[in-house]
């Protein structure tokens, strides 16, 4: 079949919802080649495909997205300089329009990174847990793309665990922008004599919330 060179561009709230790695999942899965990118926009994806391959790609991007996710429109079209791409990638993003796009809202956290904080090792009791499927979205964005440099994130390196988990394409936490540990991560302090644990603060916030005094 011969394939031809598509860019798709996804609008909708596409961003923060992990959005990227699923598509990066799906097209390796379909062993297309090509790459996906956040733009101020959007999601843009650029594809080498034969028609009926794109038209699986597509159905599968409305029919398979990320939960949270919502995509109200696909434009598709076929550039006039066609490229040949060897791999599929996730690509750094780009700021070319004024358009903005939808942000997600922040996600409770989810089950599966409840029994981290129980389990984990460097996350038991983390408070700020988070994965490609919940955490903090609209509260940590400055700026669009989103991308962890435009949110508050970016004062935060990540530790070696982390970014290996950032990069691992089978890891739930693949490209999740604020992934964090015990290690790397924000915490947080309570300026009172004594030692406590993230559990005990969070008692002692408990008390004096309810004693009517004040807790920032």
């Amino acid at each position: 079949m011969d394939k031809l060179h598509y860019t798709l561009h996804i609008e909708g709230l596409v961003q923060g919802v992990g959005f990227r790695p699923f598509v990066y999942k799906l097209a390796t899965g379909m062993h297309l080649c090509g790459n996906v990118s956040n733009r101020t926009d959007g999601v843009y994806v650029d594809l080498n495909a034969s028609s009926q391959e794109l038209e699986s790609f597509v159905e599968r991007l409305n029919t398979e997205k990320p939960e949270v996710a919502f995509i109200y429109k696909i434009n598709v079209h076929r550039p006039k300089t066609q490229v040949r791409y060897n791999s599929f990638k996730i690509i750094p993003s780009l700021n070319e329009t004024s358009q903005i796009t939808q942000v997600s809202p922040d996600i409770a956290v989810c089950e599966d990174c409840m029994t981290d904080i129980r389990s984990q090792q460097h996350r038991v009791g983390y408070p700020f847990v988070n994965c490609t499927h919940c955490g903090p979205r609209f509260s940590i964005v400055k700026a669009l793309p989103y991308d962890r440099a435009n949110t508050t994130m970016q004062s935060f390196a990540m530790c070696r665990r982390c970014s290996h988990e950032y990069h691992d394409v089978s890891d739930r936490r693949f490209h999740a922008q604020p992934t964090a540990c015990n290690s790397c991560g924000p915490v947080y302090y309570i300026h009172t004599p004594g030692d406590f644990s993230y559990s005990e603060i969070l008692d002692r916030f408990s008390i004096e919330v309810n004693a009517g005094n004040l807790v920032a």
